[in-house]
C-alpha cells in the first residue's frame, strides 16, 4: 500500500520558519524589560535573624531568600518588570505587621518608595519599576 505524498506548498514553507523566528525574537526581548532590583534587609540590633526573604506580587508571594552577607545585612536581586510591586519581609518564619516601622519605628525597608495597607491589619512596602523611556506607572489597588 503506498500513501499519497503532499508537496509542501511554498507558503508553509516560508510561514513555518518566519514564526518560528519570530516567537525567538519576542522570547529573547521580553526577559530584557525587567530590571534587577536589590532588596535588603538590617536587622535591629539585638535580634537574632535566622532567615529572611521577600515575598510579594513579584513573586505570587512566593519565597525569595535572602542571603546573609558578612556584616550580618540580607539582601536578594530580583528581576523585576516594570509595573509596581507590593512585598514584605519575611524574618524567621513571621511577617512584619508593618513594613513602614519596626519596633525602633525604622522603616523595614528604606528603599521602599511607598506603603498599602494589607488586608490583614498591616502594611506592604511598594516598589514601582518604570519602563525604558517611560514615567513610573500610577499606583494599583491593594492586593492580598
Amino acid at each position: 500500500m503506498t500513501l499519497p505524498c503532499h508537496p509542501i506548498r511554498p507558503a508553509a514553507a516560508v510561514a513555518c520558519p518566519a514564526l518560528f523566528l519570530l516567537l525567538l525574537l519576542v522570547c529573547s526581548v521580553a526577559p530584557a524589560l525587567a530590571e534587577p532590583v536589590v532588596f535588603t534587609f538590617v536587622p535591629p540590633a539585638g535580634q537574632e535573624v535566622l532567615s529572611v526573604s521577600v515575598r510579594g506580587s513579584m513573586n505570587d508571594w512566593g519565597e525569595s531568600a535572602m542571603t546573609k552577607g558578612t556584616d550580618g545585612t540580607w539582601s536578594v536581586s530580583i528581576d523585576l518588570p516594570p509595573g509596581e510591586h507590593q512585598y514584605k519581609y519575611f524574618v524567621n518564619g513571621q511577617w512584619p505587621a508593618s513594613m513602614k516601622a519596626d519596633a525602633d519605628g525604622a522603616p523595614l525597608d528604606p528603599a521602599a518608595e511607598d506603603y498599602v495597607d494589607d488586608p490583614y491589619g498591616g502594611q506592604n512596602a511598594i516598589r514601582r519599576v518604570a519602563a525604558a523611556g517611560a514615567a513610573v506607572p500610577a499606583p494599583a489597588a491593594a492586593p492580598p
